[in-house]
């Protein structure tokens, strides 16, 4: 998933580290933040998940300077909207196991 601000593309993958550290750095847990999105909480995760771009970290990529990119930019709600779109896409994230089938192939002998 990409995030772009500032001209820069801000890749975020949604995987089970990405949401140990989307927790660690909110101090909530991740229903909270998809049901109930804040700015405040948007760029923590941007802070906290995204891969570093091939240019690099801008200068700019602190707290403060991630808020005033987005007012500038006029992408308070595409933050949020992300935020969220990112939270989803981690909690349907497939795994070598997915939960939802496991115990399938038994129940069809049957």
């Amino acid at each position: 998933m990409i995030f772009n601000l500032g001209g820069i593309d801000f890749e975020m993958l949604p995987t089970f580290e990405n949401l140990a550290l989307l927790e660690e750095s909110t101090n909530k847990p991740i229903y909270t933040i998809a049901a109930n999105p804040k700015l405040s909480d948007a760029i923590t995760i941007l802070l906290s998940c995204a891969a570093k771009p091939k240019t690099g970290y801008p200068n700019w990529f602190t707290k403060q300077g991630i808020f005033e990119k987005v007012n500038a930019e006029k992408k308070v709600m595409d933050a949020c909207v992300f935020i969220v779109k990112f939270c989803t896409a981690i909690l349907t994230a497939g795994s070598e196991h997915d939960i939802k089938n496991v115990g399938a192939d038994e129940d069809s002998g049957k």
